[in-house]
């Protein structure tokens, strides 16, 4: 693999594991790759570099593509043809890589009911009710998986907490995105920004993202 190539596997394999608080010795042992090949592959500083086999098993691990972890582009955006079954597949990618966390959540709206037997102005009646739904976020704060763990590992886990607290970095950046994104949004609904400007902004604060 050129070495270009392999600083963004190696990159991308560093953020997965930073974004499960996850140290060598973590990816060890859920991947079964020895010690030395994973501190050689990682160190940048060896010709080491992991095998086929190898970024199949992280990848599998993490639950993400081969083609992620080598930094390679979709070869398609989700856009508003994109087909049910397409969108479905991104949104099972991101809730298995743990990219976006869910919760159930009941909200109270109005609904529309159908009279049986219909009244003489509709066959609907607006009522009032509650909807079950699946909210998506992109959570700020790490929840580990301690499970398993010996007192070494959990005395690593503590103390990085200790230094650096038990913060998401990557997701409050995306959350930010995400807040910066809909406010001005509601103003170009509402044409009190114009298109142009809209596009420019967030083009500009999409680059100022970490990659």
């Amino acid at each position: 693999m050129r070495d270009n190539n392999y600083e963004i596997l190696v990159k991308n394999i560093e953020m997965l594991m930073q974004n499960k608080n996850m140290i060598p010795a973590d990816l060890i042992r859920e991947t079964g790759i020895s010690q030395s090949q994973v501190s050689k592959a990682l160190s940048r500083t060896q010709k080491t570099q992991f095998t086929f086999e190898q970024i199949w098993t992280i990848a599998d691990y993490f639950k993400v593509s081969i083609d992620y972890l080598v930094g390679r582009k979709p070869t398609a955006a989700i856009t508003e043809q994109s087909s049910n079954k397409e969108i479905c597949k991104v949104l099972i990618q991101l809730i298995e890589s743990d990219v976006v966390t869910y919760v159930d959540m009941n909200v109270e709206e109005d609904m529309y009911e159908e009279v049986i037997p219909p009244n003489d102005n509709s066959p609907y009646e607006l009522k009032r009710g509650t909807n079950p739904y699946k909210m998506f976020y992109f959570s700020n704060y790490i929840n580990p998986d301690v499970e398993g763990l010996d007192e070494v590992s959990l005395g690593e886990l503590s103390l990085d907490f200790l230094i650096s607290g038990n913060y998401n970095q990557k997701s409050n950046e995306i959350n930010d995105f995400i807040d910066y994104f809909l406010k001005l949004y509601d103003l170009y609904k509402h044409n009190k920004l114009k298109r142009e400007f809209f596009d420019q902004a967030i083009s500009d604060r999409l680059d100022n993202l970490k990659k």
